[in-house]
């Protein structure tokens, strides 16, 4: 048995630079390409930043958000730096109270002590485990 510099299977990722040079090593009879349509690159090259900005974010020693991601938009333009330029210290906004009727104080709700979007929350408010 052979080992194939990638799993055989159906694909969908842009062809990189890295990609081409395995799928070199692999018969070009085996290789299916096609050209990408106007029309669905967006998402694609969406995905390939995304994929992108994560990794640099993950392999980076500087552990400072705000430092990153105004670098990041500093570098795609001032425009994008404007809309998400970070502060420094970084800081999370939880909440705004609504207005005041003058009658009640205005509070916010009780926060979830599990983020809904954690996997146990699913569960078990689904009743599956």
């Amino acid at each position: 048995m052979t080992s194939d510099p990638l799993d055989p299977g159906l694909r969908e990722e842009l062809v990189t630079t890295a990609l081409q040079a395995r799928l070199e090593a692999i018969d070009a009879k085996r290789v299916e390409r096609r050209a990408l349509d106007v029309a669905e690159s967006r998402a694609f090259v969406i995905r390939q930043a995304e994929a992108l900005v994560a990794e640099w974010l993950r392999t980076t020693s500087d552990p400072n958000p705000a430092t990153l991601t105004n670098q990041l938009a500093t570098n795609l333009g001032t425009e994008l730096l404007a809309r998400y330029e970070l502060l420094t210290p970084v800081e999370l906004l939880t909440g705004t109270l609504p207005l005041s009727d003058g009658l009640t104080v205005p509070v916010l709700p009780d926060r979830p002590q599990v983020p809904l979007t954690a996997n146990g929350a699913i569960t078990e408010c689904c009743g599956r485990r």
